[in-house]
């Protein structure tokens, strides 16, 4: 349901991943805030079952955590492609693994504000 109009949109940073927005919008009473809006492609995570009571995880170097992390195989959907190509070309990518079946179980908003 949207309830509001979008007054102006500027376009501040433009990455290989991301792209940063700040977003002018009306309400129906005319009451005007502004929003900053990242844009994201869209990512999966994956949770690779070896048997029931084995995962794979890697070990990976995360520049903004200044260290390594244990995770769950994970990467960006690119164009063109929906979230389960992803799903299978990422694990592939990841861990060299392919999966002989896949069930999706959700999904979310990391930072929906």
């Amino acid at each position: 349901m949207k309830d509001f109009a979008v007054k102006k949109v500027e376009e501040v940073y433009s990455g290989r991943v991301v792209k940063l927005s700040v977003e002018t919008i009306i309400f129906p009473d005319g009451r005007e805030t502004t929003r900053e809006v990242v844009r994201h492609p869209g990512a999966v995570a994956m949770v690779p079952l070896l048997s029931p009571r084995e995962i794979v995880l890697i070990r990976q170097f995360r520049y903004s955590a200044g260290k390594e992390l244990w995770e769950i195989p994970a990467g960006t959907v690119e164009p063109g492609e929906n979230a389960l190509e992803c799903a299978h070309r990422e694990l592939v990518e990841e861990i060299g693994y392919r999966a002989q079946t896949m069930e999706p179980l959700g999904g979310f908003y990391t930072s929906p504000g």
